[in-house]
Parts: structure tokens; sequence; C-alpha cells
């Protein structure tokens, strides 16, 4: 694991320029692991995906090509909420793989609000999340989504 940790940023780097290019999109996402010990720095109390209650967490986010093909990836301390890891997702794209035009996927809870006011300063990088169901229904009473049309993308998908 050593070995590989020295060389990481290099593969990622490979990897990136091999499966990401300008215009590209990239996939993002958080998950986390229970630790067992007490040796662990990472280790912390945080959101357990695991159900195991009572048990330290490690965070990972890993960021993929429009395939699913892993590109890289980043722990974090266990109590590191999910959404506070894009914006260092967006500056390894940026510094680290040298794009400066990329979309950025992520679920609702990885791109809220706040991330994507943090988002706009970054030209050249756009996003797509998903609208929380009270979101879709103001979007429907402001007459900015015609409901005919949202349940007709809903049934092709089903």
């Amino acid at each position: 694991m050593d070995w590989l940790l020295k060389r990481q940023s290099r593969i990622e780097q490979r990897l990136a320029k091999r499966h990401l290019s300008e215009g590209s999109m990239a996939l993002y996402d958080i998950s986390s692991s229970y630790v067992e010990g007490e040796c662990c720095p990472l280790a912390k109390f945080g959101h357990n995906r695991d159900g195991k209650n009572g048990k330290k967490i490690i965070v990972y986010g890993l960021l993929t090509d429009s395939h699913g093909r892993p590109i890289s990836i980043q722990t974090y301390p266990g109590n590191r909420h999910d959404s506070t890891t894009v914006i260092d997702q967006v500056e390894k794209i940026r510094h680290q793989f040298g794009l400066n035009h990329v979309t950025l996927v992520g679920d609702r809870g990885m791109i809220t609000g706040v991330q994507i006011e943090q988002l706009k300063k970054y030209s050249g990088v756009h996003y797509i999340s998903v609208l929380r169901g009270e979101s879709i229904h103001r979007f429907i009473e402001d007459g900015l989504v015609e409901r005919s049309l949202l349940m007709r993308k809903i049934s092709q998908i089903a």
C-alpha cells in the first residue's frame, strides 16, 4: 500500500489523461467504511452507512469517467460531510488533471445549494444533480415545468 500511495498522483493523472478530456463528464460519489481499532487518524464518528452504531468511520470519494471507470479516490476523516468534498474534486480536476471544462455529476446530497454557489466561481465547470421532490413540485406550481413533460420522462425511464 505504501508503494501505491507514493504513486497515486501519477497513476490518477494517467487515468485522467486516458479517460477524461475537456468537456467530458465526471461522476463523483462518497462512501464510508467503519473501522475496527484505534490507530487510524482518519477514523472519526460520522454518518455511518454500514449501520454499525458506535463505530468510527473513514469517508472516501470516488471520481470516475462517464462510464464509471475509476480515475481518482480520496480519503477523508469520518466526520467530513459529503457535500464538503465536492470542491476538492473540482480543484483536483482543474489543477492535477489540467481540465477547465468538465461536467460533474453527483447526487442531491453531494451537490447542494451551497456547493452550487461555490461551483459558480469555476467558469467551465458545470454540474448535474437531482432535484428534491419539493423543488419539482414548486417548478410545476410556478409553471416552469409542465407536469405532462415530467411524467412522460419518468415513464420512459421506468
